[in-house]
């Protein structure tokens, strides 16, 4: 069986950043330097996916509106994949919100769709001293 290699790593922290590491690794009943691996573990990944949304972000502004822009193939591509994935959903049905005319942008009730205010409280089904 091989043993896996570690690299030490000196780290001096100040007093309260220190007693908050130890406080947390008591309440889970976990060693502070798996605590502190795990949370360096964490940002590092958080990081990572920054840097990605970053560099995306990046190509889509040089790319926007050239014909990289839009590729039929890899359009075409991912409806077919995504499609494959809902099998039971219905996509024949016209797009909208229920109960939101797709025209006039009204609901059944007449109200601007997004002018009415969302319920908050159920309906009431009696009423006292009617």
């Amino acid at each position: 069986m091989r043993t896996a290699v570690t690299k030490n790593f000196h780290l001096p922290l100040p007093p309260d950043l220190y007693a908050d590491l130890r406080a947390a690794a008591e309440r889970v009943g976990t060693p502070a330097t798996d605590v502190a691996r795990e949370a360096i573990q964490i940002w590092l990944k958080q990081e990572r996916r920054r840097q990605i949304h970053a560099e995306l972000r990046a190509y889509a502004e040089v790319t926007a509106g050239s014909r990289d822009d839009f590729d039929p193939v890899v359009s075409a591509a991912g409806a077919q994949t995504f499609l494959a994935a809902h099998p039971h959903d219905d996509w024949s049905a016209e797009p909208g919100f229920p109960g939101i005319h797709r025209r006039s942008g009204r609901s059944s009730k007449g109200t601007p769709a997004l002018a009415r205010k969302p319920r908050t409280a159920p309906k009431r089904t009696s009423r006292v001293g009617k």
